[in-house]
């Protein structure tokens, strides 16, 4: 499983499977309601997908492409 937390979100994602877990860390701190299949949290599961992903692949290194003639 990976987890992204900031100020506000906390997203975990399970490895192969199709579940997860979002929770609104302000509205409820205890974790009570996991809105991973809301509709309305949508959007934002897929912005903090997207900044999992970018975390992850900054981990490893990006190695410079080759430019002919350089």
């Amino acid at each position: 499983m990976k987890t992204c937390v900031d100020a506000r979100y906390e997203l975990t994602v399970y490895f192969n499977q199709l579940y997860g877990e979002l929770f609104d860390l302000l509205e409820d701190p205890d974790e009570v309601h996991n809105r991973w299949d809301d509709p309305s949290a949508a959007a934002l599961k897929a912005e903090l997908l997207m900044k999992l992903l970018f975390a992850e692949m900054g981990k490893e290194p990006v190695p410079m492409p080759r430019v002919c003639g350089a």
